[in-house]
């Protein structure tokens, strides 16, 4: 049990081993989000200079603040056995960005730490597969005596290091590490790996409630733990102590038919700027008279808009995503922008990657007309040189898209008799079930969601929910669309020009421009 009823987040309770650690099987923190810190032992037993690993009393287990906070987690089991032996120093570590949460002693009757053959390894789902800081601290003094011995604040236990000899106190160094921030995904197939970690140990849940066997691997204590991916596929591992019938036919859940959709996208301030005017046209009049002469020209412009497109989020391959972009007028999106005299009537489509162009959705080009008169008095023996010039106006206007991923989930697996499939119940037949939430047109959250809340067959829903306690908050996390969420930016640029001008430069009429 707890010291506490319950832990607080981020905060750090002290469950009691003391029962578990005198059998065979795990000790391990008693809540699904806390991880190991270090452990409090107590009195070498009293006339014997022995000090067994039943020394331990407490695990410090403690919670994390912030983004991480009571997050989904995902767990695997690291094998010890031929690590932690007996006569050799060495260190045992989870792997890489896992945490510690608990021990599994394999002999009830040996009594050294290197009797301890696995370690349950844990990390938050979205948690990267690398640490924050780490470093090491050293135990040898404090597991001479009784007391707590553990790491800093912030840290959890990722490693430990024993010496020669197997009594407790030859436990002499422990690995600590901080979490690392969450990893900015910048490519499809880490988006896919993050969907796959969020999902993996409700999906096994659920594959549990409906009565697949075997729905973690032969080393997991609870669905879901002990998953390694073979592509997009989570496979049960059954490397070791795997017994019982089928035992190497575990439950694999498998995601393919992968899409990605806009649902919102957010428009920043507009920053306008005004570009250096385009010349059209230009050339020269002279007067060569004694007397004043007025010159008049007049001049057209035609303004094609150009709209670019822009990715900012660094993400690599990002034709990948087929996301596509509509932009509209700022006008329509952002209230009243002068862009000119253009009347906007269709927006323009972008791929998520830069890309520049002049046509619409219709495949139109929008333009607008500028027409200027103008009229110059030349004095005598007097020229003028004139350039008609377009303006040209550049709103840049940033945004944040919201993108959701969508995919199928598979069960492949077998059966067991308790089932809860409405053609095998209570038939024992134990068959093989591949069973498919979405497709490529309803991904597997709504798939999901439809057939829950309409109690739809195959499966017995209203059985799922009222047998297991935890059913419904495993569905309902899954049919949450805001979990396959993410976002990217990017930035428009939109170009058009707003008005012309005639600009007008008297020069003096020189022999050389008589000439």
């Amino acid at each position: 049990m707890s010291a506490l009823v319950s832990s607080c987040l981020g905060s750090c309770v002290s469950d009691d081993w003391t029962g578990t650690l005198k059998n065979e099987g795990w000790s391990r923190c008693a809540q699904d989000w806390d991880y190991l810190a270090g452990f409090t032992r107590g009195d070498r037993p009293y006339g014997t200079a022995s000090d067994p690993l039943t020394s331990i009393e407490r695990a410090q287990c403690c919670g994390q603040e912030g983004v991480y906070a009571g997050a989904k987690t995902q767990t695997v089991i690291a094998d010890w056995s031929n690590i932690f032996l007996s006569g050799y120093k060495s260190w045992a570590f989870c792997p890489e960005g896992y945490f510690m949460q608990g021990l599994r002693r394999a002999d009830s009757t040996s009594e050294g730490i290197n009797n301890f053959k696995h370690a349950r390894c844990t990390k938050p789902a979205t948690h990267p597969h690398y640490y924050g800081q780490c470093y090491t601290e050293n135990v040898w003094n404090c597991l001479e005596v009784r007391g707590l011995c553990s790491c800093k604040p912030g840290f959890h236990l990722t490693g430990l290091f024993k010496s020669e000899c197997d009594a407790l106190y030859c436990l002499e160094e422990l690995r600590c590490c901080a979490m690392a921030p969450i990893q900015v995904l910048k490519e499809t197939s880490k988006i896919k790996s993050r969907m796959m970690d969020i999902t993996l140990k409700e999906l096994a849940k659920l594959g549990y409630f409906f009565g697949y066997a075997y729905p973690a691997g032969c080393k997991g204590q609870l669905p879901g733990d002990d998953y390694w991916k073979e592509g997009e596929t989570w496979v049960a591992d059954a490397s070791s102590l795997c017994s019982g019938i089928r035992t190497n036919e575990r439950l694999k859940i498998v995601y393919g038919q992968w899409s990605f959709g806009m649902t919102d996208i957010k428009y920043g301030d507009p920053i306008i700027q005004e570009l250096k005017p385009e010349t059209v046209d230009s050339g020269t009049f002279y007067n060569e008279d004694i007397t004043s002469a007025e010159q008049t020209i007049s001049r057209e412009a035609v303004s094609i808009r150009t709209v670019t497109h822009t990715a900012e989020s660094t993400f690599k391959n990002s034709h990948e995503l087929n996301l596509q972009l509509t932009y509209n007028s700022p006008s329509i999106s952002l209230g009243p922008i002068n862009l000119g005299k253009l009347q906007f009537s269709a927006g323009y489509k972008f791929n998520y990657e830069k890309s520049t162009t002049t046509t619409d959705v219709t495949g139109s080009q929008q333009s607008s007309t500028f027409s200027l008169e103008s009229s110059k008095t030349l004095e005598p023996n007097t020229a003028a040189k004139w350039k008609f010039v377009l303006a040209k106006q550049r709103v840049s206007i940033p945004y944040t898209a919201t993108v959701v991923a969508k995919f199928s989930v598979e069960f492949q697996g077998w059966l067991h008799g308790l089932n809860l499939h409405s053609d095998y119940y209570l038939k024992h037949t134990n068959p093989v079930i591949n069973y498919r939430f979405g497709d490529a047109n309803v991904p597997f959250y709504e798939a999901l969601k439809t057939q829950s809340v309409q109690n739809s067959l195959p499966w017995m829903w209203y059985q799922v929910k009222s047998n297991f306690l935890d059913a419904k908050q495993a569905i309902d996390y899954l049919i949450d669309q805001n979990n396959y969420l993410f976002t990217v930016t990017g930035r428009f640029d939109d170009v058009v020009g707003t008005n012309v001008e005639f600009k007008w430069d008297t020069i003096p009429l020189t022999k050389r421009d008589v000439s």
